[in-house]
């Protein structure tokens, strides 16, 4: 007899331990959040009277308008298929096949699968790379400037911020130097879908003129997964053919029976914000400020904060990312990220090699950020009591940091990434891939980043880093075959 759990069965037994989540969907578990009944009573198609997303004109038009009112922009579009639907459709209606796209480095991989599914030419912006925690600084407004003088035929910029780790560039300059060029701006600000509901918080692209703005609703704000938006600022600087593609393609890389469970959800979260948004932002800011205020003692545990603003092209930070880490202890990111959750049942969204990451939002109580507070004190004192710093089988300089992360994504492009996508395959084992052309993305999940991207050359170097990262613990996808021995997919 199958004795295996279900999938819901598994949720169920979840839900029932006492694990506190700093890490998405914003709601926390909080069943106040949306106050949704059960979705089985609420699950339906396209009946009379519900309206069609993809020719919306009655109640779910309205339901976008009143987004648009929430975020001051031009017009709304709900995304049910998450910020990557966004992201497809904003750079598949804004290009055409064969047009140039200059784009951040950093960007999640859903910005390469439209680059390669619309047969784009892409240059690359690096961000700079932080010193203090070895994160990805911004990007700098003087190489936008220089890649768009440099490379006329360059139709969009594509840009990530706030990034993973909360760090914003400074969007407003570079909008400002975009638009002289005659070009579109488009941001992923998919971790920021909150800045603009209180003055604690960075400026959010769309206040800093990005043309176009995604955000994932359900990643910091009492949201379902998969619920997110897209905006068109209220410059009105896109044509409406461009618009119209890009409405266009949402129809495609969106379901044709979109949820109206996750519809319902962001609508119930727009209600929210403008009711309730600003009464709970004024009493979680102090809960988030006692709580970063008690980890300022720590000596060996540093919470990165608004020390890093004017370092690394970095423009802002956003403090209610909590990113955790401890310099000089090799490794630090799994060992923190482990500890919290099978010592103090504290689930944190992502680990990197030297760095954890929690998601903080308004539906954070004080009893779990004192909860965060105590615990990271523990480990604070754990590693002054003397803990060997250089985890077992890492020697000094075998674990890479985000910065030569960062470094070692400057690989060569051989190919477009269509055309390596569409090449006939073989794999090899990793460890004798080196001067191969990649023929698969390659990257850590979170964040999503590629760290090899189809078409790129595989150095001795970045197959170094990969093994350097699978030591550690951490998952690189994309590979195949024994995680001892893994094999890679090559062009032929």
């Amino acid at each position: 007899m199958d004795m295996r759990r279900s999938l819901y069965e598994m949720l169920e037994e979840y839900s029932a331990q006492d694990i506190y989540p700093f890490h998405m969907p914003g709601h926390k578990r909080n069943r106040e959040a949306a106050g949704m009944k059960s979705p089985y009573l609420l699950d339906i198609t396209e009946v009379e009277g519900f309206d069609d997303l993809h020719h919306a004109s009655g109640i779910l038009k309205e339901a976008q308008e009143k987004a648009a009112q929430v975020y001051e922009a031009q017009e709304t579009h709900f995304l049910i298929n998450g910020s990557t639907a966004g992201i497809l459709s904003a750079i598949s209606g804004c290009m055409l096949p064969g047009e140039t796209l200059l784009m951040a480095r950093n960007c999640h991989r859903s910005a390469y699968h439209a680059a390669s599914l619309r047969r784009l030419q892409v240059r690359y912006l690096y961000p700079c790379p932080e010193e203090l925690y070895h994160l990805n600084g911004g990007i700098d407004p003087a190489q936008v400037q220089e890649e768009l003088e440099r490379e006329p035929n360059i139709r969009a910029v594509f840009l990530t911020s706030p990034t993973y780790d909360g760090i914003l560039s400074d969007i407003r300059t570079i909008a400002g130097i975009v638009h002289e060029k005659g070009k579109i701006l488009i941001v992923d600000e998919a971790h920021g879908a909150h800045l603009q509901f209180h003055s604690y918080f960075p400026e959010s692209a769309l206040q800093c003129g990005a043309d176009i703005v995604i955000h994932s609703v359900h990643k910091t704000l009492p949201s379902l997964t998969q619920t997110a938006l897209l905006h068109f600022s209220r410059g009105n600087r896109i044509r409406e053919a461009v618009k119209e593609r890009i409405r266009r393609f949402l129809s495609i890389y969106q379901s044709s029976s979109p949820s109206y469970i996750l519809m319902a959800s962001i609508d119930r979260c727009m209600d929210w914000l403008q009711r309730k948004g600003t009464a709970a932002y004024d009493a979680y800011i102090p809960r988030l400020e006692q709580f970063r205020a008690g980890m300022g003692g720590l000596e060996n545990i540093h919470l990165a904060g608004r020390e890093l603003i004017g370092t690394a092209c970095i423009a802002a930070v956003d403090c209610s990312r909590i990113v955790l880490a401890a310099p000089g202890f090799a490794g630090s990111g799994p060992w923190i990220y482990g500890r919290l959750l099978k010592q103090f049942a504290i689930q944190m969204e992502m680990a990197a090699e030297d760095t954890v990451v929690g998601i903080s939002t308004c539906m954070d109580s004080s009893e779990g950020l004192d909860r965060l507070e105590k615990a990271v004190k523990y480990l604070d004192r754990e590693i002054a009591s003397g803990l060997d710093k250089r985890p077992k089988g890492q020697e000094d300089g075998q674990v890479f940091t985000q910065t030569e992360i960062l470094r070692q994504m400057r690989n060569e492009t051989i190919l477009p990434i269509y055309e390596a996508a569409d090449r006939p395959w073989a794999e090899v084992k990793l460890a004798e891939a080196a001067g191969s052309v990649c023929g698969e993305y390659l990257y850590l999940y979170p964040p999503g980043i590629p760290l090899f991207v189809p078409g790129e050359r595989m150095d001795k170097e970045g197959i170094a880093l990969l093994g350097r990262l699978m030591e550690s613990g951490l998952a690189v996808k994309g590979l195949g075959g024994d995680t001892a021995d893994p094999v890679v997919k090559i062009c032929k």
